[in-house]
């Protein structure tokens, strides 16, 4: 697991979303405020089954820079009405804590799917308190009572949503 901490930010952070098309060839690629070269970064995965998500920080300040979901085993999605979204309408930036993290990790993943919103969980959310905190307009990440990642969620529209799962 990834344990974070987190830090009030001032302003809207910019975001740039990428869906599967014709041209991106993965579900999904949030990139959060500005790329980054790939050498300069802390790369984390969760790889378990056919989900396959990854999470990307920069090296020398440890931010959260990108999450990429490129895989998905479709009997782990549940549809699900309407996804609860973070209470708290700030906006967040998430540093991970790199001594007291594993970065490969094998967490079975639930992911439930609305017809505009994903919530990738790492874990069954009836396990934990679950706090909700925004990165982006459109990407908000669960943290555990002891600052552990435990899920990532996107709020969309419904053609990406359609683009990510196929139907």
């Amino acid at each position: 697991m990834i344990k974070v901490k987190l830090e009030l930010l001032a302003n809207l952070p910019k975001s740039n979303i990428e869906v599967y098309d014709n041209i991106n060839r993965i579900p999904l690629l949030l990139t959060v405020d500005t790329s980054m070269h790939k050498e300069e970064s802390i790369y984390c995965r969760n790889l378990n089954g056919e989900n396959f998500l990854e999470l990307w920080f920069n090296k020398r300040d440890k931010k959260l820079k990108e999450v990429d979901l490129l895989a998905l085993q479709e009997n782990t999605v549940k549809i699900v009405e309407k996804i609860n979204l973070p209470e708290d309408n700030s906006y967040y930036s998430c540093f991970i804590e790199i001594n007291e993290s594993v970065l490969e990790f094998s967490s079975p993943m639930i992911i439930l799917r609305s017809d505009v919103s994903i919530n990738i969980l790492f874990k069954s959310i009836e396990e934990y308190n679950i706090t909700y905190h925004y990165l982006t307009k459109e990407c908000y990440i669960g943290i555990t009572p002891d600052n552990y990642l435990i899920s990532v969620g996107l709020s969309l529209g419904k053609e990406q949503i359609v683009n990510i799962f196929g139907f």
